[in-house]
């Protein structure tokens, strides 16, 4: 385990000690209502039941399930099938007690578990263990240190033409305080957010104090992870109020539902979308991973790529995705920015490349050591390794620009050994030497299929 895993680790302990502390209260709490749940009160609600639709006889997982209840009532649905996943220990036990009480142990389980440990607790490489439903509601982007590795898991627990429900605060009410009513944080993940809980939402009162662990993820980064991991958009909505009377100073709307005082219609607070596993991921579709660092001309080798106009670039502050048509594939092109603040979160877009594209800029030779070493760690990753590794030797068009034999000595390339590699020298402005490279990255992947 890495230093990095040590830390997402610790993380998930703490957030693991706040739910286990949060059962009995959420348990006791008129919000969740257990009582008239147990008397045959359903537990979804009317913007959940409406996007589900039918679910007799399907085979749903219900990701983030805390003590079970919506895990329950889809049972209670109809539905063949329901696991519920957690990562609170006294979470799930509440739920298996829920369970037996309302004679539901047949047709549902609970594993309690990280959501990024579910492939040790499943087989999701038999189709017959797929689900026609995955669903998560109402906070459980915030608790995710990784929304890309996230996307993939919820893509692999789908069936071919499965979908993706999720009913979801909306990630704008990330960036204010307790109280909401000052921004405190970026709409954007710059890193963990670790603060103090007094009481829960659920009650207030509660004599519990916790430490917590949260990230923000934009709304773009959530859609996106899961475009490129094969889902497909159906239905998204934001809406300005949210089913429960969980923010501090809420104030209930004429139709039943809740806006937050001060900020009512004008704010997002929940947010619903249903997407779709494509039937087959086309074999000819990969994901590429663009780096280098920065003023290596990425972007504008990305633009010239998609055959758009590179008259005007603006640099990478965060990421660039473009579907590009190449030599019988689909190119999808993630372009993360290579500032050095920005590098850090490369690692966030490793998961499920098919080919990393490495830009240097072959006219600064006095950057050539830092690219080196950027270049020398991405190649030690795991999530990584065997991935083939195109280098482009960019701007060969300028007089000072070193050839591209003379930087594969200079970054020892020939002594890779673990992935098939190839240096192009090209001139993203010129577009000399780009057609190139792209042929390279369709031989290799057709050879490699074989």
């Amino acid at each position: 385990m890495t230093a990095s895993n040590h830390v997402l680790s610790d993380f998930a302990n703490i957030n693991r000690r706040l739910w286990n502390d949060k059962v009995d209260y959420h348990v006791a709490s008129a919000m969740y209502d257990v009582s008239g749940f147990l008397q045959g009160n359903d537990s979804l609600n009317s913007i959940e039941i409406d996007l589900l639709g039918n679910i007799q006889e399907k085979r749903i997982i219900h990701l983030q399930c805390h003590f079970g209840l919506d895990t329950l009532s889809l049972a209670r649905r109809g539905a063949k099938q329901v696991i519920g996943v957690d990562i609170s220990e006294k979470a799930i036990a509440k739920a298996q007690e829920l369970a037996t009480a309302t004679n539901l142990t047949a047709s549902t389980q609970f594993i309690c578990c990280n959501i990024y440990d579910l492939h040790q607790h499943l087989s999701l490489d038999e189709s017959e263990n797929l689900f026609d439903i995955v669903f998560a509601s109402y906070g459980t982007i915030n608790w995710l240190p990784d929304i890309n590795q996230w996307a993939h898991i919820v893509s692999s627990c789908l069936k071919p033409n499965g979908i993706f429900v999720m009913v979801e605060f909306h990630p704008i009410l990330d960036m204010f305080d307790e109280d909401y009513t000052r921004i405190e944080n970026s709409y954007f993940n710059q890193g963990p957010i670790v603060s103090e809980r007094e009481g829960t939402y659920a009650d207030r009162t509660a004599p519990i104090r916790n430490q917590s662990v949260e990230w923000c993820h934009n709304l773009s980064d959530v859609i996106q992870a899961l475009i490129q991991n094969g889902l497909r958009i159906e239905t998204i909505k934001e809406f300005d109020y949210s089913p429960y009377d969980c923010f501090p100073n809420s104030v209930k709307t004429t139709d039943g539902f809740y806006q937050i005082k001060g900020l009512e219609k004008k704010i997002p607070l929940g947010l619903l979308d249903i997407l779709r596993k494509l039937r087959s991921t086309p074999q000819d579709e990969l994901r590429i991973l663009l780096l280098g660092l920065d003023n290596a001309g990425k972007t504008t080798l990305l633009k010239v790529l998609a055959s758009e106009d590179i008259s005007h670039i603006t640099p990478t502050q965060g990421f660039n995705i473009k579907s590009v048509q190449s030599t019988g594939f689909k190119l999808n092109v993630w372009d993360i920015g290579g500032q050095r603040k920005i590098r850090p979160y490369w690692r966030n877009y490793f998961e499920n490349t098919d080919v990393l594209i490495y830009v240097i800029d072959s006219s600064d030779r006095k950057r050539f050591d830092e690219t080196n070493q950027e270049l020398s760690e991405l190649l030690e990753e795991e999530k990584l390794h065997g991935v083939p590794l195109l280098v482009f030797a960019n701007k060969q068009d300028l007089l000072n620009a070193a050839k591209a034999s003379d930087i594969t000595d200079g970054l020892s390339l020939h002594q890779i050994r673990d992935r098939p590699w190839q240096i192009q020298g090209c001139s993203a402005y010129t577009k000399e030497g780009v057609k190139e490279g792209l042929e390279w990255i369709s031989k290799t992947v057709t050879k490699n299929k074989k």
